[in-house]
């Protein structure tokens, strides 16, 4: 079972992750082209 600090680590890297593709691709799509940009990054 994960700690809280490592839930607190694991989700800012997500997040991290979820505004480097946003940036990236833009606002507009559907979701699962923003699904799908998450699986490279």
């Amino acid at each position: 079972m994960l700690s809280v600090a490592e839930i607190n680590e694991l989700t800012g890297k997500i997040i991290g992750f979820a505004i480097k593709v946003h940036k990236n691709i833009g606002p507009g799509f559907a979701e699962k082209i923003y699904e799908r940009a998450l699986a490279y990054v």
